[in-house]
């Protein structure tokens, strides 16, 4: 993306470094060439690893673990590609699979028990079975309101 073919045998990150640098003017963008140190790299409040062997990962991830320094590792390998974060133990991720929430807008809820509810148009609302769902700005029965999450099944 920020490679010519002009660019071509040229170190990639003296190459980049004034292309990254015009993304925002208010971020000093540098290019470093030399050995990752522990000495260099404890200046940094995150660390983004990328074309690195196994063991450079680990040993900078470690360092970067003791230390509380924000650690990211971004890679591809052919047709495969890695992500790896560590933000530290104050992270806590309580969704199942990083994906932003589904919202659906409702149309009608039945009073049986269970309860069914129609999603307006009946159009696909992504849900699937045992997934779980907070109701919010229901009119009629705001009992439902804000509720503890409630396990679904799709019909």
């Amino acid at each position: 993306f920020y490679l010519r073919e002009a660019d071509l045998s040229k170190n990639r990150a003296e190459v980049s470094q004034p292309r990254l640098a015009e993304l925002n003017t208010y971020v000093p963008v540098t290019a470093y060439t030399g050995e990752l140190t522990e000495e260099y790299l404890q200046q940094f409040q995150v660390v983004v690893l990328t074309n690195c062997t196994l063991d450079e990962q680990l040993r900078i991830g470690e360092f970067c673990h003791c230390k509380g320094i924000k650690f990211i590792i971004a890679d591809t390998k052919g047709l495969f590609g890695q992500l790896f974060c560590d933000f530290g133990p104050e992270m806590i991720v309580l969704d199942m699979n990083g994906e932003q929430p589904l919202s659906a807008m409702i149309s009608m809820i039945t009073k049986d028990n269970p309860g069914v509810v129609t999603c307006l148009d009946e159009a696909r609302h992504g849900f699937e079975s045992g997934d779980f769902v907070v109701f919010t700005e229901i009119q009629g029965m705001k009992e439902l309101n804000n509720s503890d999450p409630v396990e679904i099944k799709v019909l």
